[in-house]
């Protein structure tokens, strides 16, 4: 069976109506896929992915607030949920000035910080940092606000010290992490050098 013959037996069928919404939208019908979106949350209520897919959908259809608004019952939806705050903080970057201060951003805003804090946290712990709408590993991050200030970075690690060190790999990985953004930070020009041993 297909999605249209499930739709022919249960025009209501939230799987089938939800398949068919991702089918329009990556065919770029947004109208089509939009209604089905909504047809979905009419039957299936709070349900995360396809609340944020309406938001994705009204976003790029430039309706900003409309759009904001499903992100906020998306974040409701599914806390925490990592696709839903890379799209918000997508979202409340490129948002049009006369917007910024619009009670539905500030709601979305508030909800936003609080959710992605703990993200942040445990994307963090692996390695990771936000960048924008998405992570990007630490080391990419850094190695771009070194470029973008001009700076070389440089590592210097003789041959005494050893391929394997005991003790917890992630917490070395932050601290130096940590030293090395701060010699980015306050570094005004030249060269950052990291020298082991």
């Amino acid at each position: 069976a297909n999605i249209g013959d499930a739709l022919r037996l249960d025009p209501m069928n939230p799987t089938a109506l939800y398949l068919q919404a991702v089918i329009d939208y990556q065919n770029r019908r947004p109208v089509p896929a939009r209604r089905n979106f909504e047809l979905v949350s009419t039957v299936v209520a709070n349900h995360g992915p396809t609340l944020n897919n309406l938001g994705v959908i009204n976003w790029n259809m430039k309706q900003w607030t409309v759009a904001l608004d499903y992100y906020d019952q998306a974040m409701l939806a599914m806390p925490s949920s990592q696709i839903v705050l890379d799209n918000v903080a997508e979202a409340l970057h490129a948002l049009p000035t006369d917007l910024r201060d619009h009670p539905i951003t500030r709601r979305v805003r508030e909800r936003f910080i609080a959710q992605d804090q703990q993200l942040q946290k445990e994307m963090s712990e692996k390695g990771y940092a936000r960048f924008g709408g998405i992570y990007v590993p630490v080391e990419k991050l850094t190695a771009q606000k070194a470029q973008e200030k001009g700076l070389e970075l440089l590592a210097e690690i003789p041959d005494s010290v050893p391929p394997e060190l005991i003790g917890d790999p992630l917490r070395l990985g932050q601290i130096i992490t940590n030293l090395i953004n701060n010699a980015v930070k306050f570094t005004a020009k030249g060269v950052v050098v990291v020298q082991g041993g």
